[in-house]
């Protein structure tokens, strides 16, 4: 009798990092914080089908809440936590969310339980969230183009300027994708209003008069905030865009303010592009330039 692929899945997944072949980095890295014992409070796993990503994070998930590691601060698999891990049926240590197969109300009702019960064998509490995609409904927040509840896909020119852009420590591992639209798509290019011409106009003395506005629109929409800004701080970009897209582009391109070269662009759309490849980066050094005020 054939097994179904769940049942295969639980027999031949990956119980420990030593198991993990073609993911050196990311497995000695978890590795030294197994054995120091200091894990960080979240941790991304992202890439293409079969990378071991939610093998990992199962991995890692026992190695904190697991009782009976070793002195390498591996997992005992035979403890309970580790046992609900492998057989994938879990328990208030460990917290199993699936983006694809759970609503935001069925996330949000497994979130209220475990926040007023205690974990069963005093260990740290865990959650897996697997097949994460762009946020749900009521969890997406206000982007410098998007007003919260509405997503956009944001993408970069280059990878110096998606590292710029996301604000990378030192020693961080970031993972940078390449996308590809699938098809032609109109963008409306911001970070190029001060070099139109006034010749495409048919009244030059109007152009004349909002050039200055123009270049304004253009310095706001491409303005980081800052920690303690307020995201009200984007409503008057997001009117603007939401203006455009009411004219029927598929997105807006905008300088980069954090790297010297680079844009920006956020697609109305997200099913307009899909990634085709996906690199995983360790942040080694970072310079920073003072301007005193």
């Amino acid at each position: 009798m054939s097994l179904e692929f769940s049942d295969w899945f639980v027999k031949y997944a990956p119980k420990q990092l030593s198991d993990i072949f073609g993911q050196n980095i990311i497995v000695n890295y978890f590795k030294i914080k197994q054995k120091n014992r200091q894990f960080d409070k979240s941790t991304l796993f992202t890439g293409n089908f079969g990378n071991s990503k939610t093998s990992l994070a199962k991995i890692i998930a026992k190695s904190i809440a697991c009782k009976n590691v070793n002195e390498n601060g591996e997992p005992c698999d035979e403890c309970p936590t580790c046992l609900s891990v492998i057989n994938e049926t879990y328990d208030r240590d460990v917290i199993y969310l699936n983006g694809e197969q759970m609503s935001a109300q069925e996330v949000d009702d497994i979130l209220d339980r475990t926040s007023v019960v205690p974990a069963i064998r005093d260990a740290a509490r865990v959650f897996i969230c697997d097949e994460m995609g762009a946020p749900p409904e009521g969890y997406r927040t206000a982007g410098r183009v998007n007003p919260e509840g509405i997503a956009v896909l944001y993408l970069s020119s280059d990878s110096d300027t998606v590292l710029s852009e996301v604000r990378a420590s030192t020693f961080d591992f970031v993972t940078v994708g390449e996308f590809s639209s699938k098809k032609e798509i109109s963008v409306a290019n911001l970070s190029a209003i001060s070099l139109t011409s006034p010749f495409r106009f048919a009244d030059i003395e109007i152009y004349a008069a909002n050039r200055n506005i123009f270049n304004e629109i253009s310095e706001e929409i491409s303005k980081p905030l800052r920690r303690n800004d307020s995201h009200l701080e984007y409503l008057p970009t997001q009117y603007i865009v939401e203006f455009i897209k009411s004219r029927g582009f598929d997105g807006v391109e905008f300088a980069s303010t954090l790297n010297d070269g680079g844009y920006n662009i956020a697609i109305f759309d997200e099913t307009l592009f899909e990634c085709i490849d996906v690199d995983t980066v360790e942040i080694s050094k970072i310079q920073y330039e003072i301007t005193t005020q």
